[in-house]
């Protein structure tokens, strides 16, 4: 029990006491005189209790005012720390999370939301960081009492590249805050490398078009001038290389924006039936062109995911687009393409596939598909850009799915992608 509420508990025991002689002395006939002076005794000791409860309770309240400074700055702290754009955390010497923001959550959890900022406070900094590097710098941190700053990779589903700054704080004599700022330089890095590959690969896959182009050009300039047939035909071989020209460019820029794009997940819920129903509808009357029958089992006609609609049907797009040009044999009378959507019992996962009847692929070959410009074999007379299986990992890879080839030379493919279900 506090000092002042002892005092204040005995002033009304003085004041009970008082009635109590008072109504004794009165009934055993007591002299006014004594009864005066056992007032006087009485009311001394109330008077001087009553001063000490008020001294204590000033005390009190001058001793409760550092407490309530102290909680007005955590939360000046606290609305600084959620106003920051960059993920930011702070740690105190038990290793304890103190504050965090939503940018912090974004960059390590999956569909985080301010709800869940309250679930981590008080809670050991391991809970929401899990990174060996991260961990030894922070202990060298603590040990040396130095500000450090590094670099350090994170891989999940995607690589993605970061820069963190720890920084012990000083509060009081006796309090450490540790503060935690990351920044994202996986776009920064991510542009630098497009930089890189595109003045590579797009210099080499260019060169082959632009230099036919060229030789038409000098052949129609010179010996061809006057000649019609050959003129023709010149024109329609170098139309075609423009077009290839735009083909790859046009893929270059999709995969450069995807790569730019590829931590940012899609938030909008997208049923899967809808957009293979729409991909199959608008490929059918190729299909029959190229002599394909191209057929749609579904399964299940709800499968919602969180997922960009036009992205998802490029990707479907790219897979049906192959599948026409590399999975048929010409000496058969009718090839096949078949394009389902599963949900296996149980599970959280749709299953979307591309099942061809072609040559199939050689098991060397399948963990190099989705590489950028990589070619299987030069034996197909229609050449693509090298670009399309390449799109379809990245669209792949930022709706958090999964993509598995299965091939054997003579039997066909079956391409399956694997996409978590909206819960």
């Amino acid at each position: 029990m506090e000092i002042y509420q002892i005092i204040k508990k005995s002033i009304i025991e003085i004041l009970g006491l008082a009635a109590l002689l008072l109504i004794g002395a009165y009934y055993i006939g007591v002299t006014h005189w004594y009864i005066a002076i056992i007032i006087c005794i009485l009311g001394q000791l109330t008077y001087v209790f009553y001063k000490a409860y008020h001294i204590q309770r000033k005390k009190l309240k001058e001793s409760l005012k550092p407490i309530e400074s102290v909680n007005q700055s955590n939360q000046v702290l606290s609305h600084y720390i959620k106003a920051q754009i960059f993920p930011t955390l702070l740690i105190n010497q038990q290793d304890q999370i103190t504050h965090l923001n939503l940018a912090l959550l974004n960059a390590f959890i999956e569909n985080a939301s301010d709800a869940q900022l309250p679930n981590y406070i008080g809670a050991h900094y391991s809970s929401l960081l899990r990174i060996p590097q991260v961990i030894t710098v922070y202990e060298q941190v603590k040990r040396d009492g130095m500000a450090a700053q590094f670099d350090f990779e994170l891989t999940n589903h995607v690589e993605r590249h970061f820069s963190l700054n720890i920084k012990p704080i000083k509060i009081t004599d006796s309090e450490i805050l540790y503060c935690f700022t990351f920044r994202d330089l996986t776009k920064d890095q991510q542009l630098d490398q497009m930089r890189a590959d595109f003045v590579a690969n797009a210099s080499h896959e260019l060169r082959t078009p632009l230099a036919s182009i060229s030789g038409f050009i000098e052949t129609l300039q010179g010996p061809a001038q006057d000649d019609i047939n050959a003129r023709t035909q010149f024109l329609s071989i170098m139309q075609e290389q423009a077009k290839r020209m735009r083909r790859l460019i046009d893929d270059l820029l999709s995969l450069s924006q995807l790569e730019m794009n590829l931590h940012i997940k899609p938030q909008q819920s997208t049923n899967l039936y809808d957009i293979c129903y729409s991909c199959f509808n608008s490929l059918e009357l190729l299909a029959k062109e190229r002599n394909i029958t191209l057929e749609f089992n579904a399964e299940i006609k709800i499968a919602m995911i969180k997922g960009d609609h036009d992205q998802l049907v490029q990707l479907l797009n790219n897979l049906l687009d192959n599948a026409f040009k590399y999975g048929q044999i010409a000496t058969r009378v009718e090839n096949k393409v078949i394009l389902s959507l599963t949900q296996a019992p149980n599970t959280n996962q749709f299953t979307i596939s591309v099942t061809d009847f072609g040559r199939g692929i050689a098991e060397q070959d399948l963990p190099r598909l989705t590489e950028r410009f990589y070619r299987i074999s030069s034996a197909h007379k229609t050449r693509g850009t090298g670009l399309g299986l390449a799109i379809v990992k990245h669209i792949v890879a930022r709706h958090s799915g999964e993509i598995k080839f299965q091939s054997k030379l003579g039997d066909g493919t079956k391409v399956s992608l694997y996409f978590n279900k909206v819960l």
